[in-house]
């Protein structure tokens, strides 16, 4: 009998943590439960939207992967596929507005024995030159082509963003959870944030801050100025050229940065607990145990700040 209850008041505990669970994932936008049997994908939805005046695709998710591909007409196209039992009745919509195009899904999806990938697949015309605005609870991103864009704002609270070459006059990246992969991210001004996941990105170019709480940076060809920021994790980059003052920062992590042959700044690298290793001649050097300072090139024109508070710092040229 005493055994009993204790089965019982354990499947008791299970029950109230389930029911708080899908009560705190519908307030806050969205249920998605899946299993290893999920449903094949089909294709649910096929609309077709005339370019003329939109200037925007606004994508509000609560759980779905998104596809950008350039459209082999001059038109818009927006393909849902999921599970075959949203063929009557879709859970992610497309609608055309004056001047955009609005994809959206119902708040709930749930399924008792799994549930379909869905997948939104987004084709855009060459000559699009408008607005990004996507959010998503849970799904990855793929951009497949080469874009250019107005503005690119990505906010997303799980999933993975994988790019081959962006653009945009404006682009916000702002992640809880997951990877960014990406070729060549360029723009006027960047801001990119993510609060777990690691970071690959070939090649940033513009003006802007790159954030990270807990996770590996690494760009292998950065132009631009700015701030490079990591709370816990190692920060490898390979620095071009800098086109305003620029800081990278680490508190738990170490700096290994390369420069190029062409490069001048001036230089300020400070460790709290770490050390500092320079395999580049610096003019006007200053070494000590935690800081060294030095000019690096022909006229220097702007500052390139380096400082760790637990971690070492390696720069080359």
């Amino acid at each position: 009998m005493k055994t009993l209850k204790i089965i019982l008041l354990i499947v008791l505990i299970l029950g109230v943590v389930a029911i708080t669970s899908i009560l705190i994932a519908t307030l806050f936008g969205g249920l998605s439960i899946s299993f290893p049997y999920s449903v094949p994908a089909i294709v649910i939805s096929d609309e077709q939207f005339e370019a003329d005046g939109i200037e925007t695709i606004e994508i509000d998710l609560a759980s779905a992967d998104v596809v950008l591909r350039k459209s082999e007409d001059e038109s818009f196209r927006v393909v849902f596929s999921g599970p075959n039992s949203e063929k009557e009745d879709p859970t992610i919509t497309a609608v055309g507005e004056s001047d955009k195009i609005v994809i959206q899904q119902r708040s709930q999806v749930m399924s008792i024995f799994g549930m379909g990938h869905r997948v939104v697949t987004i084709y855009i015309p060459e000559g699009f030159s408008g607005t990004i605005d996507h959010q998503c609870a849970s799904g990855d991103m793929e951009v497949t082509e080469d874009f250019s864009f107005g503005e690119f704002s990505y906010r997303v609270a799980s999933g993975d963003m994988r790019c081959k070459n962006l653009v945009a006059d404006k682009i916000s990246i702002d992640t809880s959870s997951g990877d960014l992969l990406c070729g060549t991210v360029e723009a006027v001004e960047f801001n990119i944030k993510t609060a777990s996941g690691d970071m690959s990105i070939e090649k940033l170019i513009g003006n802007g801050s790159v954030k990270m709480i807990s996770g590996d940076i690494r760009i292998d060809d950065y132009s631009a100025g700015g701030l490079i920021s990591s709370s816990s994790g190692g920060i490898s980059m390979s620095l071009r050229e800098m086109t305003s003052d620029l800081t990278i920062k680490a508190i738990s992590g170490d700096i290994d940065m390369t420069v190029g042959q062409d490069f001048s700044a001036q230089l300020d690298i400070s460790v709290t607990s770490g050390d500092i290793s320079v395999g580049t001649p610096l003019d006007d050097a200053h070494v000590g145990k935690r800081t060294t300072t030095g000019m690096i090139g022909e006229n220097p024109e702007y500052l390139l700040k380096i400082e760790t508070t637990s971690g070492d710092v390696r720069f080359d040229g």
